[in-house]
Parts: structure tokens; C-alpha cells; sequence
């Protein structure tokens, strides 16, 4: 018996019944279903009987056809033109021409091609049958897109998990990661099973070149299992270095705490992660990281907690020529960096709470086991911090303290208030303040100390006298300071800014030791001058490169800082200060407002100028304005200034030059261009250019000479990334030390992209003052899925 189709209320937009490659990933319209074939009967022998049709399913079909048995158990929707849709209540949607629905044995038999869509998941099969009381799928002939996989297998299955999730399994499948009309590699197995948003497993991988398949040894013989997730499950690194021999680092990652999926990929709120590490030279070591994956998405410099722990079998390779103090062969790193949110009341402020805790065995650990972090800060600081932040200022409780021996810290414990610069209701006077009472005490590792006390025993001059009797001066000691600042701005004669400033602070030391209590009180002074004069260029016109247009701004300004303090004792420590030549301070020039000069154990008279030239050209590219050029220029007169002896400071000059998005320029020096200035001169100099889709390249310069306390220094280095093909990419990286005349640095690298895969190899080689350093290493990392197929060799 055969019935007239039924259109639905409202026609909906659905993707083809075989979609091209381009609409993989879009998901089907489910509006205005087709009815309810519940609610729907036939006629039998003059009676009407109702059709006992799946409750977890939907039938859509548009201008198709409903054929269905005498005795009403067999139904079946044709559409060969539009074809029939299949959608389940757990989210599957499968498309035919034709869709058998058997009451009695309660399956569904496409036939083909049929097109299945989960979320993300794209199967196309010649035929499929579903199960609408187990709610599972069995497909033949089977193409398959899915977590960055294209697959190819005679049988594939789809069941649904009490989770709703989906666990999906293809019987001696071929799969390969490239998504192009003919991949170069495929590789074998005898299943590969996902579970939607948690896993995916592999049993006995092989490689498929043209007609043969090869067994892979290491994975040919089992199966293994890894997360979508790549940081969760096991990932190894294996390697060789001079320094520690031939290694294999292995670290296994847990997701704790409520596990969901985001964007088809598992996460939750930790990630922890074991390790496990061997080193031919230096032994076993064992480490625990737990991070928070919300802060660390939103404050990625926050690591959360690291454990590690080395029994090193030769705590004393040295890969520098400097001598080294004898160390234990326990070894540990204990570091907890985090930012947690407490409280939040909107405009009223929140409060939050942040650690940075880096605790070490020794003063070579960072060096040994975390080459990176000890390059940029081998004298970590630990600070614990609580917080309440609002939009006119913060109250702060601050804690510091000194764990590491070997190199000079701090204990304190401070709390501050600050008020950020804002107008005081509608005067026009804008108010700045920063309020800080505290207990604070000068820690001295022993092996200075010793060579501190006998440096004493040799100085008669005062001056320098107190400054190392102020470094020996270990007693805790309280601290109250408030410093206060008024300002406003002003417009003259229509073309100058003038923004006067007034100021003054406290300063109060107690029980210090050898000097009792010290009261300072200081005025300060300021004021600030700027012009801004501008010019267009209209006819400008670069069409290479699409420029149209040239604005040239110039900002001559000045600033002026005078400040007055009633008294100091030299013997107080210097916590907190600031010096262009004890510090090693070099392309920093010193803040000049009152509140923004944060080195108030340095206090003094001063009186200073400073001048400068602020440029900037712009020009429109594409209708958008683009900043072609940067050039601050300025320096510093110093009538009097308690920091540096020198009547002026070297001429500061910071540019900053991108004509194009391939090609940027930055350029900071300072010079002693002027009689009696700071005296040394330091340039830095990077350029990015690409040139060429196919080529990148990176230069830079680091000059340092005549600096009162860092030593000379000439470095410059070379970056390149060079692609051959669509398959081969070589890079080189060489750092040149021009005083030496040596190379610190050599590092020779080539990727291959095979199929797949992406293949590299590394040699490198340094010079620590002589001592030399080589290391060799491999990785391996497939294309797309990243480590979801994880062979991870680095």
C-alpha cells in the first residue's frame, strides 16, 4: 500500500545527502521535524491500528514517500531525490534515500550512501543499520573524518554511552591524517576505537606505502590508548645532551576534578602530572605538577604546583668553567605560582590571593635541571600576596620571604594602600598616594657576609664604609611610609600642556640596628611640558605596499623633579632603591613622579630635567592607519641627583620601525653623548624580515661597555628558517661573541613533512667560556591530532 509523502510545517535548510569535504563540519538543521509516526495510523482489513514506531527517534523527509506492510510492521520513507533524515534523541543524524524501519526486531536499515553526522564526527557508509533500543550503529563500507583522522574501513560501529558520549569503532581500518585527495601514508590496525571527547585506541598499528603494510616495531604488537586531551596520558622525551648523557624523561598527565569536553577535546579543572626521569649521568628523578587549567588559560605565566626531586649520582658536572662550591646529591625544586580570585564585588573591588614560591636545593639546580628558567632568573623570588583591587586603587598584604641561601633577599611583611592618580570631584586636581607600614629585615647569605666583613676590615673611606656596614646590617627593623601627590593640567597659549605637580612623603625607619630610629620627611616638586605638532603629507603614495598618505607627529617635551629630604642615616639598609650604577640598572631610565619612584630607602635632594623629542609617522594602509616609525629620543640633566654623580645621563634613543607586517626593526641605545654622563654605552638592535613566504630570518645585537658594575659584552646573533619544499624546512641559529671571538651558540635543524608526519632533528652545540656543551635530539609529531597518536621522541 503505498501513501501520498508528507511535507513538513516549515522547509529546512539541510546540507547535501553527501556533503563535499568544504561541509564536513556542519551540523544539520533539526527544525520542523517531519511529525510524529506515533501519532500516525493505517487502515487494515477496515480497521485503524496504530503504528508502534521508535519513541527516541525523528523521521524528516520532504516531498518523499511512506510504504509500509498489511500488517503494519514494516515501514519505509523514500525520498531518492532529497533523501530521508534519521535523528536520534542522543544527537545522531543519518541521511539515505531510504529509511526500512522493522517494528518487530526494532532496527532501521539505510540504504546507501548514507551520510552519519556526530557533532564534529562525519561518517560516510554504501549502507547502516540502527538500533533504535540499544541505540547503536552498524555501518558498511565505511569513509569516516573524525578528532583529525580520515579513516577508511569495511565495518564501523556506534554505541552510545550511559554518558550520552559516543564509542565508535572502526573493524581493520586505514587512516591517515592528511586531508587531501590522495594521501601520501596511510596507516593500518586492526581497530581503532574513539570514545567522542575522551579517547582514542589503536591496536597493532602498521604502515601501509602503496599495496604493502609494514608491522611498526614498538607499537606493531599491542595496543595503546592515549586522551584527546595531548597533556593528558603518557608522553616520553627521549634525547642525548653532554651535560647529562643519553636521557628519557616520561610524564604521565590525570585530569581531576570535573572532567567535561570543550570544543571535542576533554579537560577539567587539573591537570596532574607525574614524572619519571633517567639520566646516563646524573641518574633517577622523580617530580609532581598540579595546574589549575582555568588560571593557567587566563594567567599563563601562572604554573601552579611543581615538585621535583634528583638523586643526582654527580651533583658536580660543571658545564661552565667557573668554579663550583661542592653540592648534596639530593636535589629539589618545590615552586607553587598561582592567581586565585577570592571575592568579587563588582565595582566595589575583589580580592584575590597569588603566590610565588620557588624554593631550591642549591644554587645550581635551575642550571642542571631547568636550563630556561635559570637563563632568564636564577635567583627566583617567593612572595605570597593578598590583594583588593578596585577601579580608583588597591589595599595589598605583602609577604616576602628568603628560603635560598645563596644569593641576598628579603624578609617582610607589609601592608599598602594606593591610590591611583584620578580628579578629586570637579576641581580639576588630580590626587595620587601610596601608604606602606611594614616589618622588613636584610638576608646575607654566609659566604658573603664573610667576604663582606672582610672588605670592612680594609676601607677607611665613610662613604664606602657605610655602604657595606649597611649590607651587613641583618636586624629586622619596622617601616611606615605615605607619599602623597597633587597635579592638574593646564593649557597655554592654546599649543602647551603644562602639568604642574606637588608632593610630599614620610619615611619613618625604627629599631634598626647600630642607627635606632631615622624620621625623613621629604617635599617634592614637579612639572611637565609637552607640544604636539603635526604634519600630512598627502601626495606620500608606496602602492607596493599599499601605503597612501604620511602624518608626520612630533612631541618635544620636558619634565622637571625636584625633591628635598630633611635628613637620612646612612647606616639604614636600601631595601628599597634604586641606582643607575649599583644596580646595573642600563636601558631603565629613573622614574621621575614622586608616587612612581618606588627606591624610597634611596631618598635624597635632587633636582632634574628631562628633555626629549617623542616622533611618530602613520600612514593608512588599506584605510586603516598603521605606526610606520617610533623615535623617542631624551635625556636627563642632573643639578643634583643622590643616585649617580653625574651632571648628565647618557642620550636614551628607542625606535621602533615596521613598514610592513614582514619587517620589524627595534632599535634602543644609549650613549654618553654629553661631557660628564653615565659614562658606558649599550646598543640593542633586532630585525624580523621575511622576505619571502619561504624564508624568515631574525639579527640582533647586544653591546654592553664601560658599564661601572656588568662587564663588556659584544654578542650578536643570526635566526633563519629556510622551507625547500612543501616536505623539507632547514633553520640555523648562530650567536656570535664578538669579544671572545667565539660562537656561545650553534644549532642545526631539518623537518621533513612526510605524509603525516612532521620529522625533525636538532644538533646543537655551545661554548660556556670555554667549556663545551653538544646535544643531539629527534622528534616526531603527527599532523593535526598532534599527540593523540602519541610518538613523541625530542
Amino acid at each position: 500500500m503505498l501513501m501520498p509523502g508528507f511535507q513538513t510545517a516549515a522547509e529546512d535548510e539541510r546540507p547535501d545527502l553527501l556533503p563535499l569535504p568544504s561541509d564536513s563540519f556542519r551540523t544539520p538543521s533539526t527544525d520542523s521535524p517531519f511529525g510524529d509516526i506515533n501519532q500516525r495510523s493505517i487502515e487494515e482489513l477496515g480497521s485503524f491500528s496504530k503504528i508502534q514506531a521508535p519513541d527516541k527517534a525523528q523521521i524528516i523527509s520532504a516531498n518523499g514517500s511512506i510504504e509500509y506492510s498489511s500488517d503494519g510492521h514494516t515501514v519505509v520513507y523514500s525520498n531518492p531525490q532529497s533523501g530521508v533524515r534519521l535523528i536520534t534523541e542522543d544527537g545522531l543524524d543519518l541521511q539515505s534515500r531510504s529509511v526500512r524501519m522493522n517494528l518487530d526486531s526494532k532496527v532501521a536499515g539505510l540504504e546507501g550512501p548514507v551520510t552519519i553526522y556526530q557533532g564534529e564526527v562525519l561518517i560516510l557508509a554504501e549502507s547502516a543499520v540502527y538500533d533504535w533500543e540499544k541505540q547503536s550503529v552498524k555501518a558498511k563500507g565505511v569513509k569516516a573524518k573524525i578528532q583529525g583522522l580520515i579513516l577508511r574501513s569495511d565495518e564501523a560501529s556506534i554505541e552510545v554511552l550511559p554518558n550520552k558520549s559516543q564509542h565508535i569503532s572502526f573493524h581493520r581500518p586505514f587512516f591517515t591524517m592528511e586531508d587531501v585527495e590522495q594521501p601520501q601514508a596511510w596507516f593500518g590496525a586492526r581497530e581503532v576505537s574513539v570514545r567522542t571527547g575522551e579517547t582514542i585506541s589503536v591496536d597493532s598499528l602498521s604502515l601501509k606505502v602503496e599495496d604493502n603494510e609494514f608491522r611498526v616495531p614498538l607499537l606493531g604488537w599491542f595496543a595503546f590508548t592515549h586522551s584527546l586531551n595531548p597533556r593528558e596520558g603518557y608522553l616520553p622525551m627521549i634525547g642525548s645532551r653532554s651535560t647529562w648523557g643519553a636521557y628519557w624523561l616520561n610524564q604521565y598527565g590525570f585530569l581531576v576534578g570535573n572532567r567535561r569536553v570543550k570544543n571535542g577535546v576533554p579537560t577539567a579543572d587539573y591537570l596532574i602530572t607525574t614524572r619519571l626521569d633517567a639520566r646516563a649521568r646524573r641518574g633517577l628523578a622523580v617530580g609532581l605538577d598540579a595546574e589549575e587549567l582555568e588560571m593557567a588559560q587566563r594567567y599563563p605565566e601562572m604554573k601552579g604546583l611543581s615538585l621535583y626531586y634528583a638523586q643526582d649520582s654527580d651533583p658536580n658536572i660543571n658545564p661552565t668553567n667557573i668554579p663550583r662550591e661542592p653540592i648534596d646529591h639530593e636535589r629539589y625544586r618545590i615552586a607553587l605560582q598561582t592567581y586565585k580570585p577570592l571575592l568579587d564585588k563588582g565595582k566595589f573591588g575583589t580580592l584575590s590571593l597569588a603566590t610565588n614560591i620557588n624554593i631550591l636545593s642549591d644554587r645550581y639546580m635551575l642550571r642542571d635541571f631547568y636550563e630556561e628558567l635559570g637563563r632568564t632568573d636564577d635567583k627566583p623570588d617567593n612572595t605570597v600576596r593578598l590583594e583588593w583591587v578596585q577601579p580608583r586603587g588597591q589595599v595589598m598584604f605583602n609577604t616576602r620571604f628568603a628560603p635560598n641561601d645563596y644569593y641576598t633577599s628579603e624578609t617582610r611583611f607589609e601592608l599598602s594602600g594606593y591610590r591611583v592618580r584620578s580628579i578629586i570631584g570637579n576641581s580639576g586636581i588630580a590626587y595620587e598616594t601610596n601608604n606602606t607600614f611594614g616589618f622588613m629585615r636584610q638576608e646575607v647569605p654566609a659566604h658573603l657576609r664573610g667576604e663582606y666583613e672582610f672588605a670592612l676590615d680594609q676601607i677607611s673611606d665613610p662613604s664606602v664604609r657605610n655602604y657595606y656596614e649597611r649590607l651587613l646590617n641583618d636586624h629586622g627593623f619596622f617601616r611606615l611610609n605615605s607619599t602623597h601627590e597633587f597635579s592638574t593640567s593646564l593649557n597655554v597659549l592654546g599649543f602647551l600642556n603644562v602639568t604642574p605637580k606637588l608632593g610630599a612623603a614620610y619615611a619613618g625607619y625604627y629599631n634598626v640596628e647600630r642607627a635606632g630610629t631615622d624620621n625623613r620627611f621629604l617635599g617634592y616638586m614637579g612639572c611637565d611640558f609637552d607640544m604636539k605638532l603635526h604634519r600630512t603629507y598627502n601626495s606620500f603614495s608606496l602602492p607596493r605596499y599599499e601605503m597612501r598618505t604620511l602624518t608626520h607627529l612630533i612631541q618635544p617635551y620636558a619634565s622637571l623633579s625636584v625633591g628635598s629630604i630633611s635628613s637620612s642615616d646612612p647606616l639604614v639598609p636600601q631595601l628599597d632603591s634604586w641606582s643607575s650604577t649599583l644596580s646595573g640598572s642600563t636601558i631603565n631610565p629613573m622614574p621621575l613622579d614622586l608616587c612612581s619612584f618606588t627606591g624610597i630607602d634611596s631618598w635624597g635632594d635632587w633636582t632634574i630635567w628631562r628633555m626629549g623629542v617623542h616622533n611618530r609617522f602613520t600612514t593608512l594602509v588599506d584605510g586603516a592607519p598603521r605606526a610606520v616609525l617610533d623615535w623617542n629620543v631624551f635625556f636627563d640633566y642632573n643639578a643634583s641627583n643622590p643616585n649617580t654623580p653625574n651632571k648628565f645621563s647618557n642620550l636614551y634613543s628607542l625606535i621602533r620601525f615596521t613598514p610592513t607586517d614582514r619587517l620589524t626593526c627595534r632599535i634602543e641605545t644609549q650613549s654618553p653623548v654629553f661631557g660628564n654622563s653615565d659614562g658606558f654605552e649599550q646598543n640593542n638592535l633586532s630585525l624580523d624580515y621575511q622576505p619571502t613566504p619561504w624564508l624568515e630570518t631574525s639579527i640582533g645585537l647586544r653591546q654592553l661597555s664601560g658599564h661601572p658594575v656588568l662587564e663588556d659584552s659584544r654578542q650578536t646573533y643570526i635566526q633563519t628558517n629556510l622551507r625547500l619544499n612543501d616536505r623539507y624546512t632547514i633553520a640555523g641559529r648562530w650567536n656570535w661573541d664578538l669579544e671572545e671571538k667565539c660562537l656561545p651558540i650553534q644549532q642545526y635543524s631539518i623537518f621533513r613533512h612526510s605524509g603525516p608526519w612532521h620529522i625533525g632533528a636538532t644538533l646543537y652545540f655551545r661554548d660556556n667560556g670555554g667549556k663545551k656543551e653538544t646535544g643531539f635530539g629527534i622528534s616526531f609529531t603527527l599532523s593535526e591530532t598532534g599527540a593523540a597518536v602519541p610518538i613523541n621522541f625530542l
